[in-house]
């Protein structure tokens, strides 16, 4: 019969506490920025950026991004439980320093392929999201440090159970 031991049932318990803590919390910097207009500005900068020199990308595009404020904060939410689920479950810091920079990276990029289309994707909160929660999880504690002493102590009590 499958069980699962204290143990197994206590570290997740802190992957989803951890999880919720800092997905809550890249969502929380995402809203404050944007209720402070800070995202405004940056797209400003933007703006600047790719329709000068190299980029050449059309000022009607950065008028009209392809995502809307709503799609955009439901894909930086979906993008920060997915990143900030994986780098838990990485057991060394190397690790999930190099899924969130692998994330970060592939976010900067989609904006600046999709300028190269003539085409704004709006990715300022998705990367706030997953920069400050990611953060966050970058230095959790350790939820593996103690798996494989419970899984050991599982296994001594399956074979107690048989021994029986």
């Amino acid at each position: 019969m499958f069980r699962h031991s204290p143990a197994h049932a206590k570290r997740h318990d802190a992957l989803l506490f951890w999880w919720a803590v800092w997905s809550c919390l890249g969502m929380v910097a995402v809203c404050t920025l944007f209720g402070l207009g800070v995202f405004a500005e940056w797209t400003e900068g933007l703006g600047c950026l790719f329709t000068g020199n190299p980029f050449y990308l059309e000022p009607s595009a950065m008028n009209a991004p392809v995502m809307s404020p709503g799609v955009a904060f439901t894909v930086a939410l979906l993008l920060v439980f997915y990143t900030v689920v994986v780098m838990l479950r990485e057991p060394s810091r190397l690790r999930r320093l190099c899924v969130w920079a692998g994330m970060l990276s592939v976010l900067a990029l989609t904006c600046m392929v999709g300028v190269l289309w003539d085409v704004y994707f709006n990715v300022l909160s998705s990367v706030t999201a997953v920069a400050v929660g990611g953060l966050g999880a970058l230095f959790s504690p350790g939820i593996h440090a103690s798996a494989h002493a419970a899984d050991a102590l599982a296994e001594e009590g399956k074979k107690e159970d048989e021994g029986s």
